[in-house]
């Protein structure tokens, strides 16, 4: 392991550790162990169950929304998934959505620009599906829900969260458009051509120097946004787009599943599925906040406030919270290292690695 990498390894470390302080600093660990102890580990059978099975849902999702440029196994979609989320898990600034575009690029020599256009339009699946959720979530909330939590410098309560959910709204409207216009040949043609007129526009004004720069950026940038509208296709047929929100909703639904398993291994979470679903829905909202990475100490804050909505004790919330998390972030490390060591990926970096399929299928 290189020494970059150890010196990120190591200071993702101590923000997490000063994070996981700052979140469980009021809760006595005497207690939290004791819970621990309690825990019926049992159910963690199907949650890993239900976990895998979202996994592998969303997997199929990916590879889905490649079609239109070109097949990807479902092997090279796995791999490539899981690898970026290995290393979001371990790296900050969620550098590991880079990976998957060059996971492909290795694997299958699949379009950068395609992929990543693709991976736009996942992540706004994930917004569409988590805003259609977070909806009954706020609505079951208890009018008087005005508890709040502190973490950092920042304030996790019910205003906050429905904050954040006009935020998502407005970038998945964002996306949206973009993306309709990406995939709008005629739109898209429109754009380039526009885009093109710019170092004329520039030279009008007497302005050579950024004239010379943009002569050598612009073709660079409508190349990509050409070979971005494969990426981008899949979802804007009627067919596509159905099956694409149906397939998000059932990773969601699966991962879902997966807390709601653990809880009923968990001691003082007596919660229905629906109540838990919530509890993921403000979980996975307040982690899209800057945190360090794996979001130790913010996942569980998180939990903490959405469990206290339904009357759950702190110190069972607190536990449960650290027990979901290290459940769903532990096994995608291992996972991601798996699928490393049998393509045959250095952790040094994806630049130069001993396996390369460059078939497309």
């Amino acid at each position: 392991m290189d020494k970059k990498r150890t010196i990120s390894i190591t200071l993702g470390i101590i923000f997490s550790a000063v994070g996981l302080y700052l979140a469980f600093r009021n809760v006595p660990v005497s207690s939290l162990w004791h819970y621990a102890l309690q825990l019926n580990y049992g159910w963690a059978v199907p949650a890993a169950a239900a976990l895998t099975g979202a996994y592998l849902i969303r997997s199929v999702r990916w590879q889905w929304l490649l079609l239109p440029a070109g097949r990807v196994s479902l092997a090279n979609a796995y791999h490539s998934l899981i690898i970026s989320m290995m290393i979001n898990c371990l790296l900050p600034g969620r550098v590991g959505e880079l990976a998957r575009p060059m996971v492909l690029k290795k694997r299958a020599n699949f379009p950068l620009a395609t992929s990543i256009a693709a991976l736009g339009v996942e992540r706004l699946l994930d917004l569409l599906a988590l805003l259609l959720l977070l909806l009954p979530t706020t609505f079951a909330l208890a009018p008087d829900a005005e508890t709040a939590i502190s973490f950092g410098n920042q304030q996790l309560s019910r205003a906050l969260l429905i904050d954040l959910g006009y935020i998502s709204l407005l970038v998945a409207i964002g996306l949206m458009v973009a993306v309709y216009m990406v995939g709008h040949d005629r739109l898209r043609q429109f754009a380039i051509v526009r885009l093109k007129r710019l170092p004329a526009f520039f030279l009008c004004l007497h302005l050579k120097r950024p004239a010379d720069w943009l002569d050598q950026g612009i073709p660079l940038v409508a190349d990509f946004i050409e070979r971005s509208a494969h990426g981008v296709k899949y979802i804007l047929t009627f067919k596509g787009f159905i099956g694409a929100v149906s397939i998000s909703l059932a990773f969601w639904g699966f991962n879902a599943l997966s807390f709601y398993f653990l809880s009923l291994g968990s001691p003082g979470i007596e919660l229905n599925f629906m109540d838990i679903c919530g509890v993921m829905v403000i979980i996975c909202f307040f982690i899209a906040l800057p945190s360090v990475p794996g979001f130790w100490g913010l996942w569980e804050a998180a939990g903490v406030l959405a469990l206290s909505y339904h009357g759950v004790a702190r110190d069972a919330a607190a536990g449960f919270s650290l027990f979901s998390h290290a459940f769903h972030i532990f096994p995608v490390i291992i996972a991601g290292w798996v699928s490393c060591m049998i393509l045959g990926f250095r952790w040094t970096g994806l630049k130069n690695p001993s396996v390369a399929d460059h078939s497309q299928a």
